[in-house]
């Protein structure tokens, strides 16, 4: 191995040094490296633990998104329910009102009844009038016969006197007297017979019209029940009117829900694409300032730079860096950085940064610019 040394003119000792040396700045530079190999290794499993996060952030916002249209299918399937039940309320709707006008129609059919019950009533009033009319005449015919009947019982108690006075007189006189009473007296038996005949016709009238009060009675009793009847059915109309209200007032209510359930279901649509646009801008801007130290308060371009080859170039890895490792950092590079900026908000800042939550990071920035001030 040495037989290169007589030509390089180099003793053996120092043959010796050199190979140490050599050994030695092997050593060294292994020493060296082991540390980045170490530091990339760790920003390694660094990035994967923010690949990592990042996935379960997207698995996050697609269960957001799917939660979302779930809602949205809620709500569709509610609109369709809603207008289930106004079509129902439509079909209760035109069944009430064919009742109304079945009912309305009967109404009319019980108001012609009632109206062909009054003439008929008033025929019969006419038909007892002229009863009563023809039993006036009867009852004055048979006045007119009994004065007849007395005229005739004197003309005979005339005739009797002047058969006693004239009973002197001649024979003949007598038998044609006797003749003429003998006939007399069967006029009388016949007015008689028709006397009784007229009474018996009186009788009958008189049942008659008896008959016809009673018959009178019972159509009194019949129009009182239809006017109860009638009153029945204005009763129920009043409440088919008051229920068809109620209808009314129950459709217009489901319209106006209807309605509020389009207008909430437009607006959620809105709201939903507002959101989807905000995500979206949201993710533009975390692609755009992901890991960009910059935007942590007091780090500039040149800090920055120097984060970075100390292999500090992520949020997550800012995050877990503890301050005085920071500074000595910062200090390693120029230690006038130290009296230019103060890092002992950057880790603080750093998490709320790998997080997205730049809103909450927005006023954290705010709070530490008021206090310096």
């Amino acid at each position: 191995m040495l037989d290169f040394l007589p030509v390089l003119d180099i003793t053996s000792e120092d043959a010796i040094l050199l190979a140490a040396s050599l050994i030695i700045g092997m050593l060294i530079s292994w020493l060296i490296s082991r540390p980045r190999i170490g530091r990339r290794n760790d920003y390694i499993g660094e990035l994967e633990d923010t690949i990592k996060s990042n996935e379960k952030k997207l698995k996050d916002q697609n269960k957001t998104l799917k939660e979302q249209e779930a809602s949205l299918n809620d709500l569709n399937a509610e609109l369709q329910e809603r207008t289930e039940l106004v079509n129902r309320a439509k079909e209760k709707f035109i069944e009430q009102k064919n009742r109304i006008e079945t009912l309305e129609t009967s109404q009319k059919n019980k108001d012609t009844e009632l109206k062909d019950l009054t003439e008929r009533v008033q025929e019969q009033d006419s038909t007892i009038e002229s009863l009563r009319a023809e039993l006036d005449q009867r009852e004055e015919a048979i006045s007119n016969l009994e004065d007849q009947l007395q005229e005739l019982n004197n003309e005979t108690s005339a005739l009797k006197q002047e058969v006693v006075d004239l009973n002197d007189r001649t024979l003949q006189m007598i038998s044609k007297r006797d003749s003429q009473i003998e006939a007399l007296t069967k006029s009388i038996e016949s007015r008689d017979e028709n006397i009784d005949y007229l009474n018996k016709r009186l009788q009958e009238q008189e049942i008659t019209v008896k008959d016809l009060n009673t018959q009178l009675s019972q159509r009194d009793t019949i129009i009182q029940g239809l006017n109860f009847q009638i009153l029945e059915q204005n009763h129920q109309i009043k409440n088919l009117r008051e229920e068809k209200s109620e209808l009314d007032e129950r459709l217009q209510k489901l319209i106006t829900g209807v309605e509020e359930a389009e207008t909430r279901e437009a607006e959620l649509g809105k709201t939903l694409q507002k959101k989807e646009r905000e995500l979206k801008t949201l993710q533009e801007r975390a692609l755009r300032m992901r890991d960009d130290l910059t935007h942590i308060n007091g780090i500039g371009v040149k800090i920055s730079s120097v984060l970075r080859s100390a292999g500090i170039d992520t949020f997550e890895k800012l995050a877990i860096t503890k301050v005085d490792s920071i500074r000595k950092i910062l200090e390693a590079e120029n230690p006038g950085l130290l009296r230019l900026t103060d890092p002992s908000t950057w880790p603080e800042q750093a998490r709320i940064a790998a997080d997205g939550d730049w809103e909450a990071l927005s006023n954290l920035q705010n709070k530490i610019k008021a206090k310096r001030d």
